[in-house]
């Protein structure tokens, strides 16, 4: 998708890494000219301020740039982010070779900056940019920008101009382990939730309705037809239950943590895109719930999952009931989480007849069967 860059200022001139040395060299050497009244040191000094002069005067005026960014929504861990930036100058005049760096607003390192030369370009003349670099961790950027920065000769004046673009990325987890995403697949194929029907009350007749749920006891009693009310509760073929490593209550990056999201990625995505219900319990993240059949927004609520705190006992009531009788739980967590609240999931899915499947287990048998190979 294509985002207009709007430069929030023409940028400052500021003096580059030579020209400080370079002036004073100058001044001195103009300075000891005017008292040993020799004319090659003035010389010299002459021509080092015309150096440093020809530079200021190179930056001195902006150039006017229109600036457009083009990059994905979404992209995936480990894949390449291309991102191609538009320039066009629409001043009359040529403007000096360019440097352009692209930098993602985001909190974790999603991928590395993007930099590279344009070579001049002519009155009204336009370039065309293409950044490519690895996404290397999941997160989601707001926004973006664009550094624009041009070097007067000699390189001892620069001006930089900053473009923001309100380019939005989201980076999904990477794909998971082939094998351990197999054992999982059959782990949780292998549960067969029981749909539960339970008589939660009677009412009066209604037009529509059968009638071989009518009440008869209830119709003797009281000479009106009356229905017995049932609710069915529906299970959740896959249940994901969130734990994310923490340490002093901050978030800690976790290299099995990360392969663990990935497992529970291809899960939850390929469940939605099955149509089956799916269920992600994510605690201290907005309602610690999130209910949905869309695949994508699965996705991205993982790619932006920064939680610090621990599931609590209604949150772990919650994912046993959808879980349903015969089914079963995926436990995503690091190999440090505290036991406490493990030990407690445990029993209520024990009590409920429900499975629960550690994918810290999952992946350490799956390096363990490549070790012995």
């Amino acid at each position: 998708m294509t985002r207009p860059a709007v430069p929030t200022s023409r940028g400052a001139v500021r003096p580059g890494a030579g020209m400080w040395p370079t002036l004073i060299v100058a001044i001195g050497l103009l300075a000891y000219a005017g008292v040993a009244h020799m004319i090659w040191p003035q010389l010299i000094g002459c021509a080092l301020v015309g150096m440093l002069t020809s530079s200021f005067l190179g930056v001195r005026k902006a150039p006017k740039l229109g600036v457009a960014i083009e990059m994905p929504e979404r992209v995936t861990v480990g894949d390449q982010l291309e991102v191609v930036i538009s320039l066009t100058n629409e001043s009359g005049r040529g403007c000096r070779t360019l440097h352009i760096r692209h930098r993602l607003h985001a909190r974790r390192g999603i991928a590395a900056d993007g930099a590279t030369y344009v070579d001049r370009i002519p009155a009204n003349g336009s370039a065309i940019v293409r950044l490519n670099r690895a996404v290397v961790a999941r997160g989601v950027a707001p926004g973006s920008d664009v550094e624009i920065s041009m070097a007067g000769a000699f390189g001892f004046f620069c001006r930089s101009i900053s473009c923001p673009a309100m380019t939005r990325l989201i980076a999904w987890p990477a794909a998971a382990d082939p094998v351990a995403l197999q054992r999982t697949r059959s782990a949780l194929a292998s549960s067969s939730p029981i749909t539960d029907v339970e008589v939660s009350g009677i009412r009066d007749w209604r037009s529509g309705d059968q009638l071989r749920d009518v009440h008869w006891r209830s119709y003797a009693r009281s000479g009106r037809p009356a229905l017995l009310e049932r609710s069915v509760t529906t299970s959740c073929l896959v249940v994901v239950v969130l734990a994310a490593p923490t340490r002093q209550g901050r978030w800690r990056d976790d290299p099995d943590f990360e392969r663990a999201i990935s497992l529970a990625a291809e899960a939850l995505h390929a469940a939605a895109r099955d149509g089956e219900p799916t269920c992600m319990v994510t605690p201290g993240v907005g309602d610690g719930v999130l209910h949905t059949g869309d695949g994508e927004a699965l996705l991205d609520q993982l790619a932006g999952m920064r939680m610090t705190a621990e599931p609590d006992q209604a949150l772990m009531r919650h994912a046993v009931q959808h879980a349903g009788r015969g089914g079963s739980v995926l436990l995503v967590s690091n190999g440090s989480a505290p036991g406490g609240w493990k030990s407690r999931l445990f029993d209520a899915a024990a009590k409920a007849d429900v499975t629960v499947l550690e994918s810290r287990r999952l992946l350490v048998s799956t390096d363990l069967r490549r070790g012995s190979q």
